[in-house]
C-alpha cells in the first residue's frame, strides 16, 4: 500500500466518523428538541387525500389531508401536518390507511411546540430519514474500519 492510498483511507475514515457524530447529534437534538412540546387537545376539521403528478416523471403521487385544530393559551390554532417525516408517495394504500385513523369531528391529541404553537403534528416520532442516515453512516464507517485494518496489518507484515 502506498502512503497516499492510506492517507485516503484515514481522511475517509475522519469524515465518515465525522458523519456518524453529526448524526447522533442531530437525532439527540431532535428528541430532546421534542421534550419542549406540550399535548393539547384537537379536533379534526378536514379529511381528504390530495394526489399531485411528479414534475419530472408525472408519476401520480399521494397524501393523506387531515386539517385539524387546537387551543393554546386561550387562542386557536389550526394545523394540517400529521408527521414531521410524512412526504407524498405513490403508495396510495399506505394514506388510505392513515385516514382510516382520523374522521371530521373526531377529538385528538395535537403535540404542538411550546415556544412556537403553530408548529404542531398529529404524530410525533423520529424521521426515519434520520434513522437511514445514520444506519449508512455506521455501515460505511465500519467498511472503512476493516479496509484500514486489513492496510495496517499488511504493513506490519512488511
Amino acid at each position: 500500500m502506498t502512503g497516499q492510498l492510506l492517507a485516503t483511507l484515514i481522511a475517509m475514515f475522519l469524515v465518515l466518523a465525522v458523519a456518524v457524530g453529526l448524526s447522533v447529534y442531530v437525532i439527540r437534538r431532535y428528541v430532546l428538541g421534542q421534550r419542549n412540546w406540550q399535548v393539547t387537545e384537537g379536533r379534526i376539521t378536514h379529511v381528504g387525500m390530495d394526489s399531485i403528478s411528479h414534475r419530472r416523471s408525472g408519476a401520480k403521487l399521494y397524501g393523506a389531508r387531515v386539517n385539524y385544530e387546537y387551543h393554546v393559551g386561550g387562542k386557536t390554532y389550526h394545523g394540517s401536518h400529521i408527521r414531521p417525516d410524512y412526504i407524498y408517495t405513490a403508495k396510495e394504500a399506505f394514506h388510505r390507511e392513515i385516514l382510516k385513523r382520523y374522521h371530521e369531528g373526531k377529538r385528538v391529541k395535537v403535540r404542538y411546540n411550546a415556544r412556537n404553537p403553530t408548529e404542531a403534528f398529529l404524530e410525533i416520532g423520529l424521521p426515519r430519514i434520520l434513522l437511514v442516515l445514520f444506519g449508512l453512516a455506521i455501515v460505511f464507517l465500519l467498511a472503512v474500519f476493516v479496509v484500514l485494518a486489513e492496510v495496517v496489518t499488511g504493513l506490519e507484515l512488511l
